[in-house]
């Protein structure tokens, strides 16, 4: 079998470009080491090429105060492929304490990420994270990893895990992931296949979700309401294309001041509730000011048997653009005022969604 490096008891260090305490089982980092406040900080990359371990992270994750990585990485260009990371709890072997991580990317990298299994884990399968700021943030390739979230636990008020997330400031491509199961029991927190949190530059492409409360999101969480880092960048240019999306709770969610967003060739089908929801946080918190979406297109997208089909809010103002999709039946999407005698998907809210494919795309 692969090589197994594992740690009973893992050491701690911080970086530069967060507040965050990190435990890990592999730390790779690039920059200087001061070993007075034990972080890592400043210019300087390193190039690495790991690949075919096993990480086994023991569920040795102490604190609920700090973050626990199987690859911990800071300052770092090259290619982290073909391991297998799990077993990334705290002692108790469950979610509900410990913010765990199987791949965290920091700093100045340029990673690709690949052909990875990572499973057991509590807050994160494989996150690249900016630094919301003046210094320089990653740029990573996400792409053939295999991911397995918890599933529904009987337990409640577990950490809500993301399969993968890029935040911040932090860009890159996700492409051609399998990302299962991402779910929680916890009514403040909903767990995500697929995130995107205040960056800009995402390509997120045929990927295959099934299971997830949330398959992708896509999020600008309002400086208004949140402050410091939530303020510093809002969403834009993110492109949604050729996923599957199969069975899970929820499909694509679009919140808030996200710009030049575009859902192209995707299919989302058997979706419990909603297969798209455009909306701004304000039908919970009405009295901030919060920017809606604007300029979304969705085409080409086969969007059939779901719950619901698209959903908007009353605050959208800027008009949906969703036209030529499929909706399930060659009559097109259902809507109470402009298509009511329709049997497909139903939608809801500003959007336009005529004309329609009569038939599943591409032959539609």
């Amino acid at each position: 079998g692969d090589p197994v490096i594992s740690c009973p008891t893992p050491n701690t260090v911080k970086v530069q470009e967060s507040g965050h305490t990190f435990e890990y089982v592999v730390l790779i980092a690039g920059g200087t080491y001061s070993s007075a406040n034990n972080t890592y900080y400043g210019t300087g990359t390193i190039h690495v090429n790991m690949t075919g371990f096993e990480i086994n992270g023991n569920n040795a994750g102490t604190s609920s105060s700090y973050y626990f990585s199987g690859i911990l990485a800071r300052n770092v260009a090259g290619n982290i492929s073909n391991n297998y990371i799990h077993n990334l709890y705290g002692p108790s072997g469950d979610g509900s304490g410990e913010q765990t991580f199987g791949v965290l990317i920091y700093g100045n990298s340029n990673l690709t990420v690949y052909d990875n299994t990572v499973e057991n884990f509590s807050r994160g399968g494989i996150a690249a994270n900016g630094e919301a700021g003046p210094l320089p943030d990653p740029v990573v390739t996400i792409q053939n990893n295999i991911i397995y979230g918890n599933g529904m636990e009987s337990a409640t008020n577990w950490n809500a895990e993301n399969g993968i997330q890029i935040g911040y400031g932090a860009t890159g491509t996700i492409r051609s992931n399998k990302i299962y199961a991402c779910r929680c029991n916890n009514d403040g927190w909903a767990s995500t296949g697929i995130i995107v949190v205040d960056t800009y530059n995402i390509t997120i492409d045929d990927n295959y979700l099934e299971g997830n409360e949330q398959a992708i999101g896509v999020t600008d969480y309002p400086g208004s309401l949140y402050g410091y880092p939530w303020n510093v960048y809002n969403v834009s240019n993110i492109n949604l294309t050729n996923n599957i999306l199969i069975n899970n709770e929820w499909g694509i969610s679009i919140c808030n001041n996200v710009s030049n967003i575009k859902v192209i060739g995707n299919t989302i089908t058997t979706t419990l509730y909603d297969a798209i929801d455009v909306f701004n946080y304000k039908i919970w918190y009405p009295s901030y000011s919060i920017a809606s979406p604007t300029n979304v297109e969705i085409h080409y997208n086969n969007i059939y048997n779901n719950g619901w089909g698209i959903w908007t809010d009353s605050y959208q103002i800027d008009t949906i653009n969703a036209t030529l999709n499929y909706w399930g039946d060659k009559t097109g999407p259902y809507n109470a005022t402009l298509n009511p005698a329709a049997s497909g998907d139903g939608v809801e809210g500003n959007v336009s969604f005529t004309p329609w494919l009569d038939a599943p795309y591409p032959s539609g």
